[in-house]
């Protein structure tokens, strides 16, 4: 990993354009953004080696947390300004 990786994230809610990012460069991190079930943003996080999935805090119960929990990836969840 470079060193200047470790000092930002990159996060979107357009998938596609994180797989893009993906395929540009292999070592900055990237993590999920979802308004849906966190739960279904697994798989996309798994194939792009994600390092978290970043759900809004209303859509984090206990069983998606926990599933997300099995795949070690970090939650770092939002609030909405407007909600």
């Amino acid at each position: 990993m470079s060193s200047y990786t470790k000092y930002f994230l990159i996060s979107s809610f357009k998938w596609d354009e994180l797989r893009a990012m993906r395929a540009l460069n292999a070592e900055i991190p990237i993590a999920i953004l979802t308004e849906d079930d966190p739960a279904k943003a697994i798989e996309i996080a798994t194939a792009l080696k994600a390092e978290a999935i970043n759900p809004n805090f209303k859509m984090l119960n206990r069983e998606n947390n926990l599933q997300i929990q099995v795949f070690i990836f970090q939650r770092n969840v939002y609030r909405s300004l407007g909600t």
